[in-house]
């Protein structure tokens, strides 16, 4: 990432509230940190840390994943499908994000190469990501955002061994007032696109 030649602009989180399954589950900013930045707790647990920003005309998000959690990938379906031979494989949600707003898709969705967390013993194929991954996808960026113009949401599933929780419609906006981050470098070019179709 160049920071001295391109702008970039964080997301700002719009809600606070985030539904987990289970109890006692919140979503809670951290504390003197940028705006974009929003950790999910289960019970007194965290357990992952979306952040949001525009980079070289990309939209990218960070997961960051508490030990032992972990999220899936954008196409644990489509992997599970070839894997299995099944049309409707049974396998964990994957991480959906919708652009919202003013917010245009010029390609297709990039993510970080996931980890294949199958027990094939059981016919049960899915992949997913630990530690910290990426998604990232080409935008049309406009000039300006108006306030609520340019939104993402996120969708999809947190696991353990033991548990899962979901993740329903985590919604961030688009703001030109956050602080650009200075402590994230990130090589587009090391994603990999998503399995077909």
């Amino acid at each position: 990432m160049r920071s001295h030649n391109r702008q970039l602009f964080l997301l700002c989180l719009s809600s606070a509230a985030l539904v987990l399954a289970g109890p006692a589950t919140a979503a809670v900013p951290t504390p003197a940190s940028p705006p974009a930045e929003v950790v999910l707790q289960y019970r007194d647990e965290q357990i992952v840390t979306y952040r949001a920003w525009l980079q070289e005309g990309h939209l990218v998000v960070q997961v960051q994943h508490q030990e032992p959690w972990h999220t899936y990938a954008m196409d644990n379906v489509e992997r599970a499908r070839e894997r299995s031979g099944k049309q409707r494989p049974d396998t964990e949600l994957p991480t959906v994000i919708a652009l919202q707003g003013d917010l245009r898709a010029t390609g297709g969705w990039l993510q970080t190469a996931p980890r294949e967390l199958s027990q094939p013993e059981l016919r049960w194929y899915t992949w997913g990501f630990e530690g910290i991954s990426y998604f990232a996808v080409p935008i049309s960026e406009p000039d300006a955002f108006e306030a609520g113009e340019a939104k993402i949401t996120i969708n999809g599933q947190a696991c353990t061994a033991e548990r899962c929780a979901m993740i329903d419609d985590l919604e961030f906006v688009l703001s030109t007032e956050a602080p650009p981050p200075n402590d994230l470098v990130l090589e587009i070019h090391e994603l990999i696109p998503l399995a077909g179709p």
